[in-house]
Formats: structure tokens, sequence, C-alpha cells
């Protein structure tokens, strides 16, 4: 089956990165992101369990989703590229951050919005786990944000 006839890659879905921070570490990874429930701001994440992003956000208790911008599709593919475990890769694509963010995980300059997230629930799902979590703050950088659908990378704007 092509990537063009999975029904997976048929529904749009938000770029995103998924930013985490503890005890002197760091990663960041590309990632979609769902809505679960608005009024109580619930989401969910998928993490390969082998990935370090999967082994902070467990430590950290939370992360930090950064909705790509429209502009952000090589990051977005970069950041797919090179595992956290092997290097640190805010240091090998130079992702500067936005400075006013102390004590949380970096969000790249550029980015459409972030949203710092509190774990709330996880469950097992093959080789993944998928991370429920809560919207504890979050910020509108008013950039249009990066979609992705049948292996391509679309813009969002107001129609």
């Amino acid at each position: 089956m092509s990537n063009q006839t999975l029904p997976s890659h048929w529904l749009p879905c938000p770029v995103t990165f998924i930013s985490t921070e503890a005890e002197g570490q760091r990663d960041i990874m590309t990632a979609t992101a769902m809505f679960v429930q608005e009024s109580e701001n619930l989401l969910v994440v998928s993490v390969s369990r082998e990935h370090l992003t999967a082994k902070l956000i467990a430590k950290a208790r939370g992360f930090t989703l950064v909705v790509a911008a429209e502009d952000q599709a090589d990051l977005a593919r970069k950041l797919g590229s090179v595992r956290g475990l092997d290097e640190d890769k805010f240091e090998k694509f130079d992702i500067q951050a936005l400075a006013s963010r102390p004590g949380k995980p970096p969000v790249p300059e550029g980015s459409s919005a972030w949203m710092d997230c509190e774990l709330v629930g996880e469950h097992e799902a093959d080789k993944y786990l998928l991370f429920s979590a809560v919207v504890a703050a979050q910020e509108d950088l008013g950039r249009p944000p990066l979609l992705w659908q049948k292996d391509r990378y679309h813009s969002l704007r107001a129609v």
C-alpha cells in the first residue's frame, strides 16, 4: 500500500514539534497532536517508546507542544532525520529558541504557537506511548501554521 492510499495520510494534521527537557537533557522531534477535549484543553501525542523524547516526557511529567509555522517544513524534515540519543538537535541544526522561557523546554524562533503541557495519562500502543496532557500555558505567535497531508506540507490560511 502506497502512502497515498493509507487512510492515515488522507487526514490533514498539524505539524508540531514536541520539545522536552529534564535532568540536563533536552530533545525536540517532529510529531502530530490531536485535541481530544476542548473544554479541558486535553490533547494527545504519540511518541516511540525508544525515543529520548518519551523518556524526557516521563521524567518531566510534561512537554511543550510547538505548532510549526508555514516556513518550517525544512526544520520538520531535519528533526526527523536525527535521533536525540545521538546528538543535541538544537546544536546540530542551530535552532535558536525564544529567550523569554526560563525553566521551560525551548521553543524554536519563528514558530506559529506553543503550549506547555502537563501529563495526565500514558497509554501503551505497540511500540508507541500515547501521552495525554492538559495545556497549562500557551501563546499564539501570530504566524500561519504548517499542515501535512498525503506526504506534502501545506500552509493554513483563512478562506
